[in-house]
């Protein structure tokens, strides 16, 4: 069999109708279960991951309203990106910091638990109370 034969052959295979077995929908599989560390490790997962994409969300807005704002100065008289720099930096950058204050609230969410909370109460009463105070 020369070259020519394998490439038609394959072009035919590649291109041909799909048949009606293999586009009817699969059972859906059951979530598998999972141990406490590992539901414990998803969590943090989760947690921090939307956290960073708080954080990276807001970086961007701040950047793209720096960047419109430079442009708009700009345009505005000669040297205006230079000379409102400063401004443009701090409203971009206090925008961006108020868009990503949520991410320390999802941050907390991770320690701050009923069962932490037990923990740190616990710590607390081992340590020995302090005269005068008590």
């Amino acid at each position: 069999m020369d070259t020519t034969d394998k490439r038609t052959a394959t072009a035919t295979t590649v291109g041909a109708p799909v048949t009606a077995a293999a586009q009817e929908p699969t059972a859906p599989q059951k979530k598998r279960a999972s141990t406490g560390a590992t539901r414990l490790a998803t969590r943090i997962e989760f947690r921090t991951t939307k956290a960073l994409s708080r954080v990276s969300a807001a970086v961007d807005k701040g950047m793209s309203r720096y960047m419109s704002r430079r442009d708009a100065s700009d345009l505005k008289r000669k040297d205006g990106a230079l000379m409102d720099m400063p401004e443009n930096m701090l409203r971009a950058a206090a925008k961006g910091v108020a868009d990503a204050t949520p991410a320390l609230g999802d941050v907390s969410k991770l320690v701050y638990s009923r069962r932490n909370r037990k923990a740190v109460r616990r710590m607390m009463r081992a340590l020995p109370s302090i005269p005068y105070f008590s």
